[in-house]
């Protein structure tokens, strides 16, 4: 939506909005075949992932990474404290990629990492 598809509509001089839907999907469906392709988000994006708790090396799954917004705690109580920034280490790779680990183990958790 918005801009993106103002330029498509723009593009195939459509005027009429009757088509929206079905051209949203057809944008979505492009960045989504985009994505898988090459590997990368071609646009910004905030992307949460959910990693085992653990002090070893762990690849978040998108790329590339610009920025580590934070890492939590999710426990088996539904707590989500946020982690002290000495409690994980993050590895920002050349390629974009980027892998994070725990530098002080908690029991029974799983980390959510947003970047």
């Amino acid at each position: 939506a918005g801009a993106p598809l103002t330029e498509l509509k723009s593009w195939l001089a459509i005027r009429s909005d009757a088509e929206d839907a079905l051209l949203e999907g057809h944008l979505r469906a492009a960045l989504e075949l985009c994505e898988r392709f090459t590997g990368t988000m071609p646009l910004v994006q905030l992307c949460q992932e959910v990693l085992p708790a653990s002090s070893q090396w762990r690849k978040l799954s998108a790329a590339p990474v610009i920025a580590v917004l934070e890492v939590r705690r999710l426990a088996l109580s539904g707590a989500r404290p946020l982690l002290d920034e000495a409690d994980y280490a993050i590895d920002p790779g050349a390629e974009g990629e980027a892998r994070v680990r725990l530098t002080r183990l908690v029991a029974d958790a799983r980390l959510a990492v947003r970047y």
